[in-house]
């Protein structure tokens, strides 16, 4: 882990992964939108390690909006279980 973007998506699937096992009822519908998600998360790690190597400005504010689109779908998901 070596950027900004490892430690977000990281600590953000961390806290999904907690809120699944600590506050659910296991259910495996609600895992599969968390996954959706969590691949969310990867695509927005990996543009943003890319527009951290290649300093494109573009690819960084996809890649923050992504972030956000995942913790805004992950957080619906949540208070409608």
């Amino acid at each position: 882990m070596e950027t900004a973007y490892d430690f977000v998506t990281v600590a953000l699937f961390a806290i999904m992964v907690a809120y699944y096992v600590l506050l659910t009822d296991h259910r495996m519908r609600l895992l599969m939108h968390f996954l959706l998600s969590a691949v969310v998360f990867a695509v927005a790690d990996q543009l943003g390690n890319y527009a951290i190597r290649s300093g494109a400005a573009g690819v960084h504010a996809l890649a923050v909006v992504l972030i956000i689109a995942g913790v805004a779908y992950a957080a619906i998901v949540a208070r409608s279980r």
